[in-house]
């Protein structure tokens, strides 16, 4: 799973659900961003994407992406008691680490 966000090179009004302002990895926090999860299988085939705001930090969006991980894979009726996720730092938090 990686999750990133990418911010607009326009300022566009607050009207929008998904362009926020937010900490970004080029430290444009006046630019509005989106934020994206893609979660690819053990051949890096995409099976799942999801968009959410640019002010959500990618700790808080973790659990709801493992949710719709696991509710995807059952759709698939793929087994999940013995998947491996793999992610970064920017999802460790003591809620979601513990």
């Amino acid at each position: 799973m990686n999750q990133t966000g990418s911010h607009t090179a326009h300022n566009y009004d607050n009207s929008s659900e998904l362009l926020k302002k937010g900490h970004n990895k080029k430290h444009r926090n006046d630019k509005n961003q989106v934020n994206v999860a893609l979660v690819a299988n053990h051949e890096n085939i995409p099976f799942i994407h999801e968009t959410y705001p640019g002010n959500v930090h990618d700790s808080v969006e973790f659990p709801t992406l493992i949710d719709g991980i696991v509710n995807r894979l059952t759709d698939l009726k793929i087994n999940t008691e013995d998947i491996t996720l793999v992610f970064d730092k920017g999802n460790n938090s003591d809620k979601n680490i513990g």
